[in-house]
């Protein structure tokens, strides 16, 4: 698989079926690509919860798991529509999609392959999924294979090193990040983080700083929020330096050259 750009889908407007509006702001976006070869793709991660139909964290019955509305539209018709644009079109997705027993997964999509790359571990308190604390988080994160750059992912708040804290699982979920980062700084080629995200807080980017050790290859995030506010949707390397500008209230995807990024 040759990866040539790069982007997110910013989906800030909640109000209409996820799927026609992908498609609409596809349209936009593949009239804009500028791709060299034929053969190659552009990877675009989308939010978390992509397949809720509506604000993440705003269900009115709020509070129990078992009482969230379900989906506007099921994990595996998601998953079905992901692919099957991407069997037409020039296309790699990595999305996090709530599926039907309430696992918040981020699945690799392109025309030939789906897969799981990892779970949501840490628990964020909107109800919206059942946390995995399970050994199958990471079967195939980064994404097996010998492409370049590499691809990995790890869902909001699970990309960010969290406080130090006597909480199991923020222990296990810090220990997993860092070996995550660890296995990509040592395949000695660029790699994208996809972090597809609902994060509501300030934060610095410095968060992100030496996630890609200086001697070692680049590495960038790409983040694709579904929340305006505090942390727009971007691009940022090793540094936390923003590349581009930040998104604008309204839905799109932006993309930008690999060839840039390097």
């Amino acid at each position: 698989m040759v990866l040539e750009q790069v982007g997110y889908f910013h989906l800030v407007d909640h109000s209409r079926d996820p799927r026609p509006e992908l498609s609409r702001c596809l349209d936009e976006c593949l009239e804009r690509r500028t791709a060299g070869n034929p053969e190659s793709k552009t990877l675009i991660v989308l939010p978390e919860g992509c397949n809720l139909g509506r604000p993440y964290n705003t269900d009115p019955s709020k509070a129990l798991q078992a009482s969230r509305t379900k989906p506007k539209v099921n994990g595996e018709s998601m998953v079905q529509f992901l692919r099957e644009t991407a069997s037409k079109l020039p296309l790699v997705f990595v999305a996090s999609v709530i599926d039907g027993d309430r696992t918040n997964c981020a699945y690799f999509i392109s025309g030939h392959k789906t897969l799981v790359i990892c779970r949501k571990m840490n628990d964020d308190g909107s109800g919206e999924y059942v946390h995995d604390d399970s050994s199958r988080r990471d079967e195939q994160n980064p994404v097996p294979g010998e492409g370049d750059p590499i691809v990995a992912s790890l869902i909001c708040m699970d990309a960010l090193q969290q406080a130090p804290a006597s909480d199991d699982r923020i222990k296990r979920s810090n220990a997993r990040r860092k070996n995550l980062l660890s296995t990509l700084n040592q395949r000695k080629k660029t790699f994208l983080l996809c972090v597809p995200a609902a994060y509501n807080r300030e934060v610095s980017w410095l968060a992100w700083n030496n996630f890609a050790e200086p001697s070692g290859p680049r590495g960038y995030v790409v983040f694709a929020n579904s929340i305006l506010t505090h942390c727009p949707s971007g691009i940022f390397d090793g540094a936390g330096q923003r590349i581009g500008n930040a998104p604008l209230a309204q839905n799109r995807i932006d993309i930008v050259s690999l060839a840039d990024l390097r």
